[in-house]
């Protein structure tokens, strides 16, 4: 068996041992410290390094601001970031030569267009936009870089007269050669249908002032508008006289007074219309006034007073003996007034009358129309002293009577006469005569029919030595039954 002895070292042994591990700590302090410095010493120059690589690349960001705009920068609605001054510029300039102005004839037609680049367009902004980039802070670009912006420059511009006018001048619009006058209103010829007059409305032409036209379109492209329409500046040479002019109006309106007159006439049963298309023929004009020529319508009374008058004519008369006679008129049938119907028509034609009427008669007849004895008539055969009254055809009374005195002249003359007026109970007054009678009918001035009660016989040769004044004596019922029938115009028929 063997026995482990345990040797105790000796303290010197001990005390070299705890100064080797003494030592050992010592140096492995300091390896610690010199890593961490050279780290230390690493770490500072490497971020050394990376502000100096920040520094320059700000510097560098610095000096491209100074000459380009931020992003988001708006210029006149374009993108400027990035871009220097004169890609802006350029930009505005190629959108200012977009512009043009389109010229609107008076239909409202497109009849030319103005571009900018015809005119010599030029504007000149590059101080406005160096100054938004002077004042772009490009140190601090950093700070700003995403901060949106938005600038509008209002530039000046200018552009060539000259260009300008030659560009007009080359477009149909302003041709003179090309262009039609315009012509006024006026009052139209007389018009049958209307039976008056009209206004023939004006003719707008297509002549424009070019004069006017140029300088209201400079101001246009000063003002950038788009279109200028040359009707609505009223650059187009309108008539002076237009429908609607006062003046023409009024002038329509006077003549038409005269036109608008319609009389219809019954003219001793002649149907005779008197309208604007005869009255349009007597207008005459005195110092702006409108009068009817008196002359012309006296001559149109006395045409139709010629034409349906039947006083003086002679008359081819047939007797209740078959016997056809031609006789002189005498007092008898339609005569007009010439004098009073001029009158009449000079005061009524300029009110636009429109009327039925008859003319003013000097002398009416009891019936109407060229044959104006018709069938109602009292004939008075004075060869046989018979007096016979017809009414509408038929024979209604004969009758002997005592017409004038032959022997002392007093001889009843023959014609054809008409009733002037009927009186009861007048007194016939002559030279040597005063005579009361109860039915009194005069035909031919003084001389009319009557009744002769102081008479005891009718008919015979009487007349020839006891005959009357010149009247025709009638028993005193015979009288007074013709008296029933006469009425002023009632045809007297006397004969031998």
């Amino acid at each position: 068996m063997s026995t482990d002895v345990i040797e105790i070292a000796p303290e010197s042994i001990i005390n070299e041992q705890t100064e080797e591990v003494t030592a050992v700590k010592s140096s492995s302090k300091k390896r610690i410290w010199l890593a961490v410095i050279i780290s230390v010493g690493f770490l500072f120059i490497t971020a050394s390094i990376s502000l100096t690589v920040l520094y320059f690349n700000y510097m560098k960001e610095v000096q491209y601001y100074e000459t380009h705009f931020f992003p988001n920068t708006i210029i006149n609605g374009f993108d400027a970031g990035h871009k220097t001054v004169d890609d802006v510029v350029d930009l505005i300039f190629a959108q200012s030569q977009n512009y043009q102005l389109k010229i609107l004839d008076q239909d409202g037609i497109v009849a030319g267009v103005i571009k900018a680049e015809d005119i010599g367009y030029i504007i000149d902004i590059t101080a406005d936009v160096e100054e938004i980039l002077f004042n772009q802070d490009e140190q601090r670009w950093f700070f700003d870089y995403m901060e949106p912006t938005s600038h509008i420059i209002t530039y000046e511009f200018e552009f060539n007269h000259n260009l300008l006018r030659n560009l007009l001048l080359s477009f149909d619009v302003f041709n003179r050669s090309k262009m039609k006058m315009p012509e006024n209103a006026f009052i139209s010829e007389y018009n049958e249908e209307i039976k008056g007059y009209g206004i023939v409305a004006e003719q707008r032409g297509s002549t424009v002032n070019f004069t006017k036209a140029f300088e209201l379109i400079i101001l246009e492209i000063y003002n950038r508008a788009n279109y200028f329409n040359l009707e609505e500046e009223g650059c187009y040479v309108r008539a002076l006289i237009t429908s609607d002019n006062p003046r023409l109006i009024d002038r329509k309106t006077r003549l038409n007074r005269f036109t608008h007159t319609r009389i219809t006439y019954d003219w001793n049963g002649s149907e005779v219309i008197l309208d604007g298309d005869l009255i349009h023929q007597w207008i005459i004009e005195e110092d702006g006034e409108f009068f009817i020529d008196e002359e012309q319508v006296r001559e149109f009374v006395n045409f139709h007073a010629r034409e349906n008058d039947t006083y003086g004519k002679t008359w081819t008369f047939v007797t209740t003996a078959g016997v056809s006679r031609r006789l002189p008129g005498g007092g008898f049938g339609w005569r007009t007034d010439r004098r009073e119907e001029t009158a009449e028509l000079m005061e009524l034609i300029p009110n636009s009358v429109v009327m039925e009427r008859e003319p003013i008669y000097w002398l009416r007849s009891y019936h109407k129309g060229q044959d104006s004895i018709s069938d109602s008539y009292v004939e008075i055969d004075l060869g046989n002293q018979r007096l016979y009254l017809y009414i509408e055809g038929e024979k209604i009374l004969d009758s002997d009577l005592v017409s004038g005195n032959v022997s002392k002249g007093f001889t009843t003359p023959e014609g054809v006469f008409g009733i002037t007026y009927r009186e009861r109970n007048a007194v016939l007054r002559g030279a040597t005569y005063t005579t009361p009678v109860r039915w009194w009918m005069p035909f031919n001035g003084n001389i009319g029919m009557h009744d002769a009660g102081w008479r005891r016989s009718f008919g015979g040769e009487i007349y020839l030595t006891d005959g009357s004044h010149g009247c025709i004596n009638l028993p005193p019922r015979v009288a007074k039954e013709i008296f029933e029938y006469m009425k002023p115009g009632f045809p007297v028929v006397c004969y031998y």
